[in-house]
C-alpha cells in the first residue's frame, strides 16, 4: 500500500490515490482520497474497496507513511489478525511493487 499525493482535484474535490497492490495475483487497486484523510478514513476505504473483492490478507506491506504507523491502524489490523510489515524508506527492493508502479507517475 502507497499513495500518489497532491494530484489535480477531480470533481469530487479527490486530490490523491491510495494504491493497493495484491502482491501474488499483481492486481492493482486505485481508490481515489485526500491527502489529508487520516487513519480511520484509509481503514473505512480499505473495508469498502478491497474487502469487498478480496479476504483480509494475512499480512501488508506498506511504507512508514504517518497513516499506517498510526494507533488506530495497528489496533484495526491486530483485531483482524493481519500482520503488519513496514519497509525501509526508499527500498523498493522490499516493497518495490509499488514504487515501480509510483515513482514514474511522480516524475511525469
Amino acid at each position: 500500500m502507497d499513495f500518489i499525493l497532491s494530484l489535480p482535484r477531480t470533481q469530487c474535490s479527490k486530490d490523491s490515490i491510495f494504491v493497493v497492490i495484491d502482491k501474488f495475483s499483481k492486481i492493482t487497486h486505485f481508490i481515489a482520497c485526500n491527502k489529508t484523510n487520516d487513519a480511520t478514513h484509509i481503514a473505512e476505504l480499505y473495508f469498502k474497496e478491497m474487502i469487498r473483492l478480496r479476504t483480509i490478507p494475512r499480512s501488508i506491506i506498506s511504507d512508514r507513511d504517518t497513516k499506517f504507523l498510526s494507533h488506530f491502524w495497528v489496533t484495526l489490523w491486530k483485531k483482524v489478525g493481519a500482520k503488519l510489515k513496514y519497509s525501509i524508506t526508499c527500498r523498493s527492493q522490499i516493497d518495490g511493487q509499488i514504487e515501480l508502479l509510483i515513482e514514474p507517475s511522480i516524475h511525469s
